[in-house]
């Protein structure tokens, strides 16, 4: 269980380091990282959930980003989002 709690750590802070920013409204993967008392299969249930949502979310991004912006590549689109996450983040 503890590596599966140091994945999701480890995930989440890859993810702010390159410029994803993780809504956890309910606080549910902030319990599932400090060992609160939820099962095992409550925190892999969790973890699947919050990877769905948080892809879904990327992957919307990046097709509004393509029909903005349909001459940048692949890479330039992700790099744009990255410049207007880290933006985001200075100015708040």
């Amino acid at each position: 269980m503890p590596s599966k709690r140091t994945a999701l750590a480890a995930a989440l802070v890859f993810l702010e380091m390159n410029g994803v920013t993780i809504a956890d409204p309910g606080g549910k993967l902030y319990d599932a990282i400090n060992m609160k008392m939820i099962s095992e299969a409550e925190v892999e249930k969790r973890i699947r959930a919050w990877a769905d949502v948080t892809m879904l979310s990327i992957e919307l991004k990046l097709s509004m980003l393509r029909q903005r912006h349909p001459e940048l590549s692949e890479n330039e689109l992700r790099e744009f989002m990255r410049r207007e996450h880290s933006a985001m983040k200075d100015k708040y």
